[in-house]
């Protein structure tokens, strides 16, 4: 599927990190949540049970961003998924770690 925006610098970095480790994703997915009758695009569903939310600035600032990205959790969490969310700055300045963390979150999930 191709991108409804085009990709962030944060996001190509770890596309290519969760690329050369081998860890299957697929990027902009959209996923229907049929209680809101709406589809919500993640940033990356890993290995079908992960997803990854690269939150910028305005995820962590804005009151009512992150009480919108609560109840999208929320919706999502009910469908079985886990959410991990990892802020921008974080994959810039070291992204090693976030690929650990993904690594780790999938590990537990399918244990």
């Amino acid at each position: 599927m191709s991108p409804r925006y085009a990709y962030t610098r944060p996001e190509l970095i770890l596309m290519k990190k969760l690329i050369e480790n081998n860890i299957r994703f697929q990027t902009q997915f959209p996923i229907l949540v049929k209680k809101y009758k709406k589809y919500y695009i993640v940033d990356f569903l890993i290995e079908n049970k992960l997803i990854v939310e690269v939150d910028g600035i305005k995820h962590r600032v804005s009151l009512n961003r992150i009480k919108k990205d609560k109840k999208r959790d929320k919706a999502l969490r009910a469908k079985g998924y886990n959410i991990l969310r990892v802020p921008d700055i974080e994959i810039l300045n070291n992204v090693d770690e976030v690929i650990k963390e993904i690594k780790k979150k999938i590990k537990e999930i399918n244990r």
